[in-house]
């Protein structure tokens, strides 16, 4: 019997757990966004079981990531080189997150963090474009 692909799976299940550890949440609170056990999260963030497409659009919605952050990639190849590298970017990129959450939270202008917010949407935007300028 042919083993399972599940390059995308684990892909999403990587920024998954990376966008969970952002924001210090458990897996028992995913669990209860998603209205499943804290084992089903376990299972999703490495991989070994499925998101349905409305478990995705609620993670989206609830843990404000645009649609693109689960799916950078537009085929199959492209998901899995593009989960590859992230998995392998994954500890800095979370300890970096987790660096940048700490010292926007110590940020007590609601005017200064909206402009923080804004900043890296900006930033974020740029690099997205000069990306697609590339290809």
């Amino acid at each position: 019997m042919k083993k399972k692909d599940n390059t995308v799976d684990a892909r999403i299940g990587a920024r998954l757990r990376a966008r969970r550890e952002a924001l210090r949440l458990s897996q028992k609170a995913i669990g209860e966004i998603l209205d499943v056990s804290y084992q089903q999260v376990q299972k999703y963030e490495k991989g070994q079981d499925h998101l349905k497409a409305v478990q995705i659009k609620t993670l989206c919605e609830r843990l404000d990531a645009p649609l693109s952050y689960f799916f950078g990639g537009s085929s199959a190849q492209g998901l899995a080189e593009d989960g590859a590298a992230f998995v392998g970017a994954g500890a800095s990129a979370t300890a970096q997150a987790h660096d940048l959450m700490q010292s926007f939270l110590a940020i007590r202008s609601q005017a200064t963090r909206d402009a923080v917010v804004e900043l890296a949407r900006r930033l974020a935007a740029a690099e997205s474009e000069a990306a697609v300028r590339s290809l």
